[in-house]
């Protein structure tokens, strides 16, 4: 398949991404007055890997307090150190259990209320 790009159509094209950034910068900006989650608890599962750990950074940055589960111990708890390193203001709780095993999760869910 060829495709030809006429300068013009380009140039909108570009004019159209410009624009989506300053909403982007101008919804992030209202964001950060709300501050809904500062000081919120929230309970994350596979912290250490993927969509956890971003999350649980996005999270942090919005300075919750956050309860990390995973199930390798080791990785949990030097993702815990960067994550304290990352914002100082917070509370990280970690621990390690596989949540597919019913009774790790019971032990998780007594952990995280107490």
């Amino acid at each position: 398949m060829v495709v030809y790009y006429n300068n013009g159509k380009l140039v909108l094209i570009i004019m159209k991404i410009s624009r989506l950034q300053k909403n982007c910068q101008q919804y992030d900006e209202q964001w950060k007055k709300m501050n809904i989650l500062t000081n919120k608890n929230c309970f994350i599962t596979g912290a250490t890997g993927g969509l956890g750990k971003q999350i649980s950074y996005f999270l942090a940055k919005e300075n919750c307090n956050l309860f990390l589960t995973s199930t390798n111990k080791k990785n949990l708890e030097k993702f815990r150190k960067k994550i304290i390193s990352f914002n100082k203001n917070i509370s990280v709780i970690c621990k390690s259990a596989d949540l597919s095993k019913k009774n790790d999760l019971y032990k998780i869910i007594n952990h995280a209320r107490n």
